[in-house]
């Protein structure tokens, strides 16, 4: 399993009798050696950048994302941008609608490179009800862009709250505005959880020592004779 609260899940899902090895997610540098987007392509000097990276499905709680930026919108000048697509998209740009802020959120869509456009993000915000892992907030790690998220899934294997980012419970709404807008409103805050989430992704989730890893679970299983085919 990817995260050792997956594994834990498992097995008391299934019953299992055997031991589950947890192997974590990996990301590959090469990916975030591409040219940056212009930063003025997606917001505005003077606005700061909130990003949501999503499938907007129902347990991403998009509709979270865009609540808690409206009680950041009212305290600091801020664009969310919303990448991805799904369908909790239209539930998400009606709640901007009705909130008043749908000029200051932009909905990307599927964008084919994330890579380019993360690194200009002040502020990572990851709502889910849970998260096998977590990858989009290691990627915005590996960028430097701290992370607010929830406590709950692999996520918080990922994420070292108030030192990479903040981790709340699921739905509160008010305690991720107020670390939002800390961040935004703090740059050395921001720059400093930026910096140790990008020592702490090159530390834990570089890709060569996870793909060794995984070599060496594929040799064990094929030097074993307690596996069937």
């Amino acid at each position: 399993t990817v995260s050792r609260w997956l594994a834990e899940e498992t097995q008391r899902e299934f019953a299992l009798k055997r031991p589950i090895q947890t192997i974590y997610n990996f990301f590959n540098e090469e990916r975030f050696q591409v040219e940056r987007l212009p930063r003025e392509k997606i917001a505005a000097p003077d606005e700061k950048i909130v990003m949501h990276i999503s499938n907007f499905r129902p347990v991403k709680r998009v509709t979270d994302v865009v609540r808690m930026f409206k009680k950041v919108a009212e305290r600091v000048s801020a664009r969310l941008i919303m990448v991805g697509d799904g369908p909790e998209r239209t539930l998400a740009v009606g709640v901007a609608r009705q909130l008043g802020v749908a000029d200051k959120i932009r909905f990307l869509g599927n964008f084919q490179s994330v890579e380019s456009i993360l690194p200009h993000a002040d502020l990572v915000i990851q709502p889910s009800e849970h998260e096998s892992f977590g990858l989009v907030p290691l990627e915005a790690m590996v960028a430097g862009v701290p992370v607010i998220a929830t406590a709950s899934g692999g996520v918080c294997e990922v994420v070292e709250h108030g030192e990479t980012g903040y981790l709340c419970e699921v739905g509160d709404i008010e305690s991720m505005a107020q670390y939002a807008i800390a961040l935004l409103s703090v740059d050395a805050l921001a720059q400093d959880m930026g910096r140790k989430g990008k020592e702490r992704a090159a530390r834990l989730f570089a890709r060569d020592p996870i793909v060794k890893q995984y070599e060496a679970l594929y040799t064990s299983l094929l030097n074993s004779n307690d596996w069937h085919i």
